[in-house]
């Protein structure tokens, strides 16, 4: 195709003319890649409102609530929060939330039955340095 258009050098003004057409489709062809970029940009942004759209509609909606709690346990938590870089708010947060929901499967709620009821055979252990013990002086 190049060839075609300069294959007659020796007229200038049949160079100049195929210079110009060449110029011409170089336009067109960077407008071409230019509307494919902003089409892509276009789609990246109607991806990115959807998932926010997504997201919003599955926020959780939080009250604004206000207790009087000991200043030691206000500091203790703030510093608690700040060692796991996060705000006082979300850290008393996660923390409400473990206590509130987090509930033994069945198994262990057995198993907890079975140990504090007395019928367990095995011996129950209070304290590492008994079961330390017992293990190091276990016979073989």
């Amino acid at each position: 195709m190049i060839y075609e258009y300069f294959s007659n050098i020796s007229n200038p003004f049949y160079q100049l003319a195929n210079i110009r057409i060449l110029l011409q489709q170089k336009k067109l062809i960077k407008n071409y890649f230019l509307s494919l970029i902003v089409l892509k940009n276009v789609l990246l942004l109607q991806s990115n409102v959807l998932q926010l759209k997504t997201t919003m509609e599955t926020t959780i909606v939080r009250k604004p609530t206000s207790f009087r709690l000991r200043t030691d346990l206000i500091e203790r938590l703030k510093k608690n929060a700040a060692r796991s870089n996060r705000t006082l708010n979300n850290y008393v947060e996660s923390v409400l939330l473990d206590v509130v929901y987090r509930e033994p499967n069945e198994e262990t709620k057995s198993a907890i039955a079975e140990a504090t009821s007395g019928n367990n055979s095995n011996k129950i252990y209070l304290k590492v340095r008994e079961l330390f013990n017992d293990i190091l002086n276990e016979k073989e």
